[in-house]
């Protein structure tokens, strides 16, 4: 091969390795839920974002609009875009029926929102682990469990 091929492929290669070592590392990202919750892209999810973010998939499991969860529904909620009486949906195991037999406090057969959120604030309460207020992408991808299969309210 010509020695003035291989100087200009070298020259080619030679020039490109400055603007390849300034491109910056890619800015940490979280999972699809993260970015979901993460409305204003500042980095961080604030308790508002992430409350807000499960009130609207909260809102959308409720299949029937009654403001409350069925037991189905709320499988719906655990496991988002699978909808309550959608062909392939997966019946509740015992494992959740058990979860929302102890989040239905009032014990109406159905769960509202209100009884949902404390262990949402306390599933947030957990990824914030260095007390800021606030997750990051990083906090969310150590701590990663669904943010709707939170643990159950205290006993009693």
């Amino acid at each position: 091969m010509p020695r003035h091929v291989l100087l200009l492929a070298a020259m080619a290669v030679l020039g490109a390795a400055p603007a390849l070592a300034q491109t910056p590392p890619a800015a940490p990202r979280g999972g699809a839920g993260f970015q979901r919750m993460h409305t204003n892209r500042d980095g961080q999810v604030t308790r508002e974002e992430y409350l807000a973010a499960l009130r609207q998939r909260f809102d959308a499991a409720d299949a029937n609009r009654d403001g409350g969860l069925s037991l189905e529904e709320f499988d719906s909620f655990l496991r988002p875009g699978r909808r309550a009486g959608q062909a392939g949906a997966v019946q509740p195991d015992a494992r959740r029926q058990a979860r929302f037999a102890r989040l239905d406090t009032n014990r109406d057969g159905r769960l509202s929102f209100e009884e949902v959120q404390p262990v949402l604030e306390r599933r947030f309460t957990r990824l914030d682990t260095n007390r800021d207020g606030t997750v990051t992408a990083e906090e969310a991808r150590t701590n990663r469990r669904r943010p709707g299969a939170a643990e159950a309210p205290p006993a009693r």
